[in-house]
């Protein structure tokens, strides 16, 4: 039999660790299926990249505040109704479960993973 302090101390485990956002499995497609189209390579913002400007300040804000997403343009502009200045994406939505993963992603700390490049690829 489990005692039940131990079984709760799992579960909290569990569920903590459950609830991190994989940038890969879940950022990277948001971006992929959004945002690439405008902020792709050679475009002033960068998405396909972690030094792309993701994380730069520009005239209307901060784009990633790392633990702020209400901060954080790239998670408010796609908060704002359709038809607004500024919103993002500028054609269709995010879904409620994209949504939820850009601002969790961000207020978990916005890990963007650097590439490996192989050695041979220089």
């Amino acid at each position: 039999m489990i005692k039940p302090l131990l079984s709760l101390g799992f579960l909290a485990t569990s569920l903590s660790a459950a609830n991190t956002v994989d940038f890969h499995k879940q950022i990277k497609p948001i971006f992929d299926k959004h945002c690439i189209s405008c902020h792709g390579s050679k475009m002033a913002i960068d998405l396909t990249r972690k030094d792309g400007g993701a994380f730069a300040k520009s005239a209307k804000g901060t784009r990633i505040v790392p633990g702020k997403a209400h901060e954080s343009l790239m998670y408010t502009t796609t908060q704002l109704p359709l038809g607004t200045p500024g919103r993002m994406p500028l054609v269709g939505s995010l879904s409620d479960a994209e949504s939820l993963a850009l601002k969790t992603w961000i207020n978990e700390g916005a890990h963007w993973p650097e590439e490996i490049v192989d050695a041979k690829d220089f």
